[in-house]
């Protein structure tokens, strides 16, 4: 575009830069991004299916070389949505499942085992794996349901919260040993707190 439209001597270079040259410039960059973007997402698919291969095979230093390059790929990747993000990057972040899903333009895949909790008592049953939709689909709802309800308690026997069964209830009697030292206003710090104002004290016309 830029070669087909060349700025001539009669023209006005403001103009030419305007029309011509910066969307040409912008479509350039989007297509070289897109075809950048399609040549990440298969390479990392290939170093997957490498990975898988080499765990199958229980080759150990190929599969470390592959989980490297993995790594490095998606730093690359967790580097450009920082800054298309225009956030502070923080040294050792890294992309939970969803910015991995937003990335990748396919939603995060649905879990497909989950661990029930550790038993915190004698003669509970054991912490188990769960294979099937529907007990994984009942452990996920009764584990928020009972987080969203404030019934998850932790013990120094069970350091992992668990559910109690009731939800949180505050001890109101402990209420005075955090407030004793605070200090207070005095008299005519309440009162000017409670005398009126108006918005033309604060802006006077």
């Amino acid at each position: 575009m830029l070669i087909s439209h060349p700025p001539t001597l009669t023209s006005d270079p403001a103009d030419w830069w305007e029309i011509v040259a910066k969307p040409a410039c912008r479509i350039f960059c989007q297509k070289l991004s897109k075809l950048l973007a399609h040549r990440r997402r298969e390479t990392l698919s290939l170093l997957r299916a490498a990975l898988q291969a080499a765990l199958a095979a229980k080759d150990w230093p190929t599969a470390a070389t592959i989980k490297e390059r993995i790594k490095t790929e998606d730093t690359y990747r967790h580097q450009g949505a920082v800054t298309r993000a225009r956030l502070p990057n923080i040294s050792g972040d890294e992309e939970d499942i969803f910015a991995l899903a937003s990335e990748s333009g396919r939603p995060p895949m649905a879990a497909t085992k989950v661990r029930t909790a550790w038993p915190t008592e004698p003669g509970q049953p054991p912490s188990k794996i769960l294979n099937d939709q529907h007990e994984i689909e009942a452990e996920i709802v009764a584990y928020f349901e009972a987080l969203f309800n404030g019934c998850h308690v932790a013990t120094p026997a069970a350091p992992e919260p668990v559910d109690s069964g009731q939800s949180f209830v505050p001890d109101m009697s402990l209420v005075p040993d955090f407030t004793t030292h605070l200090p207070r206003l005095t008299e005519g710090q309440s009162e000017s707190l409670e005398a009126p104002s108006s918005c033309w004290s604060y802006w006077p016309p």
